[in-house]
């Protein structure tokens, strides 16, 4: 059926980006735990970071050029050469940074600059940024690019984004689809980064909290009390 072919391309593809995750932390240095990998709840050291050279926390900025740089040149768009936006031969990390950011770019309804990807529904785009967050958070918590990326993109696209879907009203299904993968993807921010964006978690939990006022439509009450639910059972974010 098509439900069944769509849940095993979701799962490839969760696979093929945690086959570049996987490698970009490597390369960083770090091992994920097990629980890690599987989206557990791990307690992760504040605010211990492993240190990065200037190349490692310019990496997202240099492959962005060099994808540039190749499109100017025409490089990668005949046969045999490089595919574009190749972000350089045995950079796992500049290449995790790239798919990260478009992830963030199709999340908000805009269009990739690095893959070459047809049009994906939001919610679709939601499900593997939040994904990635919940199984590889330590990444995003020890290097800095990806702390960057953290700040400057994923928090400030799910504020904008949860404003957006929650006054819409919309009960269509990928409206409902959205704002339940937003709630969700708040929930794994309040779990797995209170620590590192403390600001941020106490308006993502007023946000939640706001959620299950009697005014609002029940799909969305809904919604936020699966993400309070999912947040508390972290006793660690709890007692923050």
């Amino acid at each position: 059926t098509a439900q069944s072919v769509a849940s095993t391309a979701g799962a490839t593809l969760r696979q093929a980006v945690s086959f570049v995750f996987d490698h970009a932390a490597a390369e960083c240095g770090l091992d994920l735990a097990p629980a890690e990998r599987r989206g557990g709840v791990t307690v992760l050291p504040w605010p211990k970071r492993v240190v990065t050279s200037a190349a490692m926390v310019g990496a997202e900025n240099d492959a962005r050029q060099q994808h540039t740089q190749r499109q100017s040149d025409g490089g990668g768009s005949g046969e045999g050469g490089d595919r574009p936006g190749e972000p350089g031969e045995g950079s796992a990390t500049a290449t995790a940074l790239l798919l990260f950011g478009d992830l963030c770019s199709l999340a908000g309804g805009g269009a990739p600059s690095w893959l070459s990807s047809p049009p994906v529904p939001r919610s679709f785009a939601l499900e593997i940024l939040e994904f990635i967050l919940a199984t590889r958070a330590e990444l995003f918590v020890r290097v800095d690019s990806f702390n960057r990326l953290l700040r400057e993109r994923v928090v400030s696209l799910v504020m904008v984004s949860l404003n957006a879907t929650g006054s819409a009203g919309s009960a269509s299904d990928e409206a409902v689809a959205t704002h339940k993968l937003l709630t969700q993807t708040v929930a794994t921010l309040t779990r797995k980064f209170l620590g590192l964006l403390p600001t941020e978690g106490m308006v993502f939990a007023t946000s939640l909290l706001q959620g299950v006022s009697p005014s609002l439509p029940l799909w969305q009450r809904l919604c936020a009390l699966d993400a309070l639910r999912a947040a508390a059972g972290d006793a660690c974010a709890v007692g923050r």
